[in-house]
């Protein structure tokens, strides 16, 4: 017998997001024959083993992962005889995407006589978020970074970076998409 650590990813359905990190550091205990189990392809974290979960799970089984783990060490003369991992509760949330309005972040300091004539337009005026229902319903405005410029004594048009938030991301910093650049006219 062989004892390796491997890491499982889970994977929520398609219309759904995890809320938890997907995740899970696990010891296999594998048995068999000669080479076949010293040169067994033994997954790392950052080729991870697929875990399909439902809707419906709370947490993460162990025959839930012993049928992916079937799949992935499908050798002749190769036995999984066990697995273990810490108990890991599986939180999701539907997922959904929403367009969301930009809000341009600027210090604009002008040259003695100028000014501003209208407001900066932002191009584009929205940002399409996509992630859990729960956190992307909160999301009132998507900011963009800060925009300085001094001497402003004419049009300017500058790209400026959306602003990269960690407030709404989950463990894996991807539950949250939004990218992009907006343009001040």
């Amino acid at each position: 017998t062989h004892t390796k650590e491997i890491w499982l990813k889970l994977l929520p359905p398609t219309e759904m997001v995890l809320l938890t990190n997907s995740m899970v550091k696990a010891s296999l205990t594998i048995e068999g024959e000669g080479f076949k189990l010293l040169f067994i392809n033994s997954p790392g974290k950052n080729k991870p083993i697929p875990v399909n979960v439902s809707s419906d799970d709370k947490s993460l089984s162990k025959e839930k992962v012993l049928l992916s783990l079937k799949k992935h060490f499908n050798e002749p003369g190769i036995k999984i005889i066990d697995i273990v991992f810490p108990e890991k509760k599986i939180k999701m949330d539907k997922k959904i995407s929403r367009n969301i309005p930009v809000r341009l972040i600027s210090k604009l300091e002008f040259d003695k006589d100028f000014g501003l004539q209208a407001p900066p337009l932002i191009h584009p005026e929205t940002v399409k978020v996509t992630g859990p229902k729960s956190i992307v319903d909160t999301i009132k405005v998507w900011q963009t970074e800060l925009l300085h410029v001094q001497n402003l004594n004419k049009t300017v048009k500058s790209e400026i970076p959306l602003k990269n938030t960690n407030a709404y991301t989950d463990t894996d910093k991807k539950t949250i998409a939004a990218t992009g650049l907006a343009i001040a006219l």
